[in-house]
């Protein structure tokens, strides 16, 4: 399928060349068919662009902030799993302590 907005971009392309290498009449009216193009059918079409690309944008950034939301969720958990890692190690070593001083007192 052929894209008229490439067809029509390159015939204002066309147009405004002609409006600046020609003269007179030729030029105001290459000039009035480029603006025409421009206006009635080239900038509608862009504004549509714009506004779809935008709205996919929204979605994409609201589907970035949910991955990032799971992201921290589980971060959090991991750190808590760490943290109670840690005072595991920390009862392990106190434990260790109390063995060894019983231990010298059985001695």
């Amino acid at each position: 399928m052929a894209d008229p907005y490439f067809y029509l971009s390159e015939i204002a392309d066309s147009l405004w060349d002609l409006y600046q290498n020609a003269d007179g009449k030729e030029s105001d009216q290459a000039r009035s068919m480029y603006d025409t193009l421009e206006n009635v059918y080239l900038e509608p079409f862009r504004r549509r662009k714009i506004q779809a690309d935008t709205e996919q944008y929204a979605k994409l950034t609201a589907n970035l902030q949910a991955d990032i939301a799971s992201i921290n969720a589980d971060i959090e958990r991991i750190n808590k799993i760490a943290d109670d890692v840690q005072k595991v190690a920390q009862y392990a070593a106190v434990f260790d302590q109390i063995t060894a001083i019983a231990a010298k007192l059985l001695i």
